[in-house]
């Protein structure tokens, strides 16, 4: 389970003792912390401590004196750098605690990329602290305790015996009644006859034995009529999850559920979330066999009873298609437009794509961009940081918007931006050039198998500002085995001077070679070197 609070430390007696204690004390008040006392802190920063800094909401900064000392340093191997930095890129509420006799250094003794740390409002802890500090501690936190007491309580209401209910509904279902049938579906499905959560085994038995039961009713009231389809509803669900009583997952099954669904007048009055279900099946396949008129009849059909959601999916399948007009006539009837649906928009305009031939139309594809990015759309981030970039269809250049649009999206994850931003990073396009910061947001791209990042960290690894031979070997074999030709050869490189590795002729001469073969002929030089000595 994640963890609300982070506290970085530095694993030097001090730090430590002082974090384990903290860590007590927190623990007594109710909040959630993550604290690893057995934690190496050596080697190459695990992803674990990534993941687990991501989901906190406040990080701790134990500074002790060694910790100080060290971040000053800026050593190639620190923890509590890597944690630091990283809380800073995903947006945490950093709070620094100052140990005894630790002071905050000045901005100038700390490297640049760390020269941030100054600008909070750190509190001083006395080695033995009274209550007095912590309360204020306290004060500075935006996460809130667990309540204990209500946090594996299955039912808190004074006012409803679920018990009670549960057992006279399932007495009744059990007699007969239809009413009572439907009911205790509901309640097996979502976990309201037991603190132990749902059955979803015992509600298909019993959805099952009420769909039976009424359907042989020749006369339905309006009202039975929408429970009988509700039921459908519900079961489709469970047969596509596979969680019917003696039966095996069936596409077919929920299929034919939904469709019944769908034909019937009922289905108007609020099955929309069973519609959005059918357009999913019937546009990707699922359950039914592909049959391309029969998806577009259907989207026709249903277009009217569908979640915006389910329009989306329409929109996307147009798409894939080519329909993109049929894409646009959907994607603007929908209401209360969705950050995606604006993205999609603004990435038609952008590629012209909604006439014949294609022609962009930059200001209404930025329109919607714009919007979609206002509310946080990653892709739309990044579609707006290469049009600031690149400049092109007469918009004009703006290194330093794109270089901020690349970095909103990046420090929330995004593959791509997080590229770019390094990349501009790395040559200060838009800005100041960065090195750690474009070693740090290359190696969050590599890490989700962007390929160039892969190979630009093989490189840079190799700069004099922040050589690592060891590194720059273990990513250029990476960005090598890919077929990346530059890193086939810079591989060659390490291979044949022993930087990162052991010196080896005959591995550096393939990796020429393979270099050579995809058009990298630099490599030719280094061969033709070898073969002259």
């Amino acid at each position: 389970m994640y963890k609300d609070i982070f506290i970085s430390y530095r694993n030097d007696g001090e730090g430590n003792n002082f974090a384990a204690r903290l860590k007590d004390d927190l623990d007594r008040c109710g909040y959630s912390v993550y604290f690893n006392s057995h934690e190496r802190r050596a080697g190459e920063f695990p992803l674990r401590l990534k993941t687990a800094i991501e989901h906190c909401k406040d990080f701790i900064l134990i500074l002790s004196t060694a910790c100080v000392e060290r971040l000053r340093r800026n050593e190639a191997v620190d923890w509590v750098r890597e944690e630091v930095l990283y809380a800073k890129s995903v947006k945490k509420n950093i709070i620094p605690i100052l140990l005894d006799n630790v002071t905050m250094p000045e901005k100038t003794q700390l490297p640049e990329s760390l020269q941030f740390i100054c600008d909070y409002d750190a509190i001083l802890f006395p080695e033995q602290y009274l209550k007095s500090p912590f309360q204020s501690f306290i004060v500075m936190l935006t996460s809130m305790p667990d309540k204990e007491v209500y946090r594996n309580v299955s039912n808190s209401n004074t006012s409803y015996d679920v018990n009670a209910d549960f057992s006279l509904s399932l007495d009744r279902a059990i007699s007969g009644n239809y009413e009572a049938m439907f009911e205790v579906s509901c309640m097996y499905l979502y976990g309201f006859h037991s603190s132990e959560g749902a059955n979803y085994i015992e509600a298909s038995r019993w959805l099952k034995e009420f769909i039976s039961h009424i359907e042989n009713e020749t006369e339905k009231t309006e009202e039975l009529s929408l429970k009988i389809q509700c039921a459908r509803g519900m079961l489709a669900n469970l047969y596509y999850s596979g969680c019917v009583l003696y039966e095996e997952q069936s596409f077919k099954k929920t299929m034919e559920l939904l469709e019944n669904i769908a034909t019937e007048d009922t289905a108007a009055f609020s099955f929309d979330s069973y519609m959005e279900k059918l357009i999913f099946m019937v546009s990707d396949g699922v359950g039914t066999e592909f049959d391309f008129q029969r998806i577009i009849a259907c989207f026709e059909k249903y277009r009217d009873k569908c979640t915006n959601s389910a329009k989306n999916n329409m929109a996307k399948f147009y798409m894939r298609y080519g329909m993109y007009e049929e894409a646009i006539k959907i994607l603007e009837s929908i209401e209360e437009i969705h950050p995606d649906v604006e993205y999609k928009l603004g990435t038609i305009y952008l590629q012209g794509l909604h006439v014949t031939p294609p022609k962009p139309d930059i200001y209404r594809a930025e329109h919607y961009l714009r919007r979609a990015a206002d509310r946080g759309h990653l892709d739309a981030l990044h579609a707006l940081g290469l049009m600031n970039f690149r400049g092109q269809y007469g918009y004009r250049k703006n290194m330093a918007e794109a270089r901020e649009y690349f970095l909103k999206a990046a420090s929330k994850g995004h593959r791509a931006a997080q590229y770019d931003y390094a990349w501009m990073c790395k040559y200060g396009l838009g800005g100041e050039s960065n090195l750690l910061e474009a070693i740090h947001f290359f190696e969050e791209s590599a890490n989700k198998g962007h390929v160039f990042a892969i190979a630009e960290l093989a490189v840079l690894y190799q700069n004099p500002a922040c050589v690592n031979y060891q590194k720059a070997f273990e990513w250029a074999k990476k960005a090598a085995a890919s077929g990346e030709p530059q890193s086939e050869f810079v591989l060659g490189n390490l291979y044949y001077f022993g930087r990162g590795c052991e010196s080896n002729l005959n591995d550096a001469v393939l990796w020429y070679k393979k270099a050579l073969k995809h058009g990298f002929y630099q490599a030719k030089f280094m061969l033709d070197k070898i073969q002259m000595k």
